[in-house]
């Protein structure tokens, strides 16, 4: 019996992967980077999210576009409430000087004995102008199949540019996924260009935008916050090809967030997301 469950298990998540790298590879980010359970809430569009750790995975550019000088954040999610699907992200940036702002990031996904992927993010920053900022990641990623049978390393890196025209506005581009060492052998993946903007009615309302291509292939997702009260908010956003609603909500209190997100899938059923931060 234990057997046959295993199998039943293994079947079911190869059948999952299957899918999502399918979908994935073409989506530029928006449906399968992480980041953060805000940014996944807010349909991808993360310039509605600036002061987030989670944008130093995306475009620390934009991250250091903001007022706090830091942020960490821990996020967790089981994709299609599959224990074998499971993920969690981390992150925490800090603007060491007036200029410039450094971050660390990991991820781990996957289960050990069936598919397990890792991943680390170094990202950097630094402010050209008041209201102008550049930045860079290098990723580093590890991929294991079965039980070590398969190991596959890689590193590809970004660049970022964000801008903050007015208050009300702002804005980030990001050039990603820049192979340095392919993950596989023979790969030539095509980089993801990313463009994000967001604009405020502060403190009630954000509307956002994301469109993310890559040759043959454009991504659009919009996301929105509004403001419930006293550090309550209600988060929402749309992914569109396939069609993807989510929902959530945001508690702040004392520097202190606690996110939560739905997001939908047509054919595998809903994924729930929790994020835990901190801003100071």
């Amino acid at each position: 019996m234990i057997h046959v469950h295993v199998k039943r298990t293994g079947l079911i998540v190869t059948v999952c992967l299957g899918l999502l790298f399918q979908a994935g590879p073409a989506s530029g980010g928006i449906d399968d980077d992480f980041g953060s359970a805000a940014i996944i809430a807010l349909g991808g569009a993360y310039a509605a999210d600036p002061d987030g750790a989670g944008l130093l995975w995306i475009n620390p550019a934009m991250r250091q576009l903001s007022a706090q000088d830091g942020s960490g954040e821990i996020s967790y999610r089981s994709l299609y409430g599959l224990s074998e699907l499971e993920e969690i992200t981390a992150g925490v940036w800090h603007r060491v000087a007036r200029r410039i702002g450094l971050g660390v990031g990991f991820s781990r996904f996957g289960e050990s004995g069936l598919y397990l992927e890792t991943q680390g993010v170094l990202a950097a920053a630094f402010r050209l102008r008041p209201g102008w900022t550049v930045g860079t990641t290098w990723e580093f990623q590890r991929v294991e199949y079965g039980q070590n049978e398969s190991r596959y390393n890689g590193a590809n890196l970004a660049l970022a540019l964000a801008a903050r025209p007015v208050s009300s506005v702002v804005a980030g581009a990001a050039l990603r996924r820049i192979d340095v060492d392919p993950l596989y052998t023979g790969e030539n993946r095509n980089p993801a260009v990313e463009i994000s903007a967001a604009w405020s009615a502060p403190p009630d309302i954000t509307l956002a935008g994301i469109w993310a291509a890559q040759p043959g292939h454009d991504r659009f997702g919009l996301g929105q916050r509004l403001r419930l009260g006293r550090g309550v908010e209600f988060l929402s956003g749309l992914t569109f090809d396939p069609i993807r609603y989510s929902l959530g909500g945001r508690i702040a209190y004392w520097g202190g967030t606690i996110d939560y997100a739905y997001q939908s899938h047509a054919d595998l059923g809903g994924t729930h997301l929790i994020g835990f931060g901190w801003r100071w």
